[in-house]
């Protein structure tokens, strides 16, 4: 009996991107990134962490241990993505709310929305998420 085996080449987003549509029912595609992440809550408290996965809308933060007591569901946050792809750098900014939050070993898991981000930032977003770049 012969097995199959899946090669997926470095540097593909084949493998990366997270959502299945027959089991998942996402609104928007995920894809796994580890960007670095600041943030401030309404009360100027600051926080850090990374992403785990991004989509147009929204990403996933694991924020770290120490930070992670102030952070609630439906809060209002100020985020700042340090984004490293390929040979680029840039920053995302923009105001986001916490859809959901739970604790995990390394830390607090924020899944948070953007409400307020630029046009080009949302872009880049999506086209990332769903792997054409």
């Amino acid at each position: 009996m012969s097995k199959t085996t899946k090669t997926v080449v470095y540097g593909s987003t084949e493998g990366f991107l997270t959502n299945n549509s027959s089991i998942d029912k996402r609104k928007h595609e995920r894809r796994i990134a580890k960007w670095r992440v600041k943030g401030k809550d309404r009360a100027g408290r600051v926080f850090t962490g990374k992403t785990e996965n991004v989509s147009a809308s929204g990403v996933l933060i694991n924020v770290y241990e120490e930070d992670k007591c102030y952070l609630n569901s439906n809060d209002k946050i100020f985020v700042e993505i340090e984004v490293v792809y390929k040979s680029m750098i840039r920053t995302i900014e923009g105001i986001a709310i916490i859809r959901h939050n739970s604790l995990a070993t390394s830390g607090k898991r924020l899944g948070v929305e953007f409400i307020k981000i630029k046009d080009l930032e949302r872009k880049f977003l999506n086209t990332y998420a769903v792997g054409k770049i």
